[in-house]
């Protein structure tokens, strides 16, 4: 089993701002996968987004080259994502080294980049609260820049995270990241 976990703030409030990243990835692959749910063998029992109370996370399901893939979206705010993390990981007894990858926004990253290396949360709280809560700084993960300007113009980072997107940068998203995003998770599942 492989867990793809999107990091964000719950709420419509939250819905549209750069923090939550990691959130709009995640929905963006759940169509991904559905579509191809439609055209590729290897994809199978797709599912749509259900709460799971007892994990307080957003969650959909498929099976892609006979590995169960698990879409989370925790519903902890983001300071403290380990939370709903730490209780799927324990309860499917799972590797966090192995078989989870975190998919979230990064300041320090020029807004369209992706990386995957680190093994510090570099500042990013949500990651952080991952870190704390397994133990572990050897997670996967796919950390997506959100810097749409020099950041020495940026005098409050928690007032720029929470902003909203505007249309272009949806559309870079859309254009820019997903691809990159994608490449990278099917290379994690295999």
């Amino acid at each position: 089993m492989k867990l793809i976990i999107g990091l964000g703030n719950p709420g419509k409030k939250y819905q549209n701002t750069r923090h939550n990243l990691g959130f709009l990835v995640i929905e963006k692959l759940r169509q991904y996968f559905q579509e191809k749910n439609y055209t590729s063998s290897e994809i199978k029992n797709f599912s749509s987004f259900k709460f799971e109370k007892r994990f307080n996370a957003e969650i959909a399901s498929y099976v892609i080259k006979n590995e169960k893939v698990l879409l989370i979206m925790p519903q902890t705010f983001m300071n403290n994502s380990g939370e709903a993390i730490l209780k799927l990981v324990q309860f499917y007894k799972l590797n966090p080294q192995k078989d989870i990858i975190v998919i979230y926004d990064d300041i320090d990253l020029p807004f369209g980049k992706i990386r995957t290396k680190g093994q510090s949360a570099g500042g990013h709280r949500g990651m952080d609260s991952i870190i704390q809560a397994l133990g572990t700084k050897m997670i996967s993960r796919i950390r997506c820049g959100i810097l749409s300007r020099p950041k020495n113009e940026i005098q409050d980072t928690s007032k720029f995270v929470l902003q909203n997107f505007t249309k272009s940068e949806l559309e870079i998203i859309l254009k820019d990241i997903m691809p990159q995003v994608i490449l990278e998770i099917e290379k994690f599942i295999e």
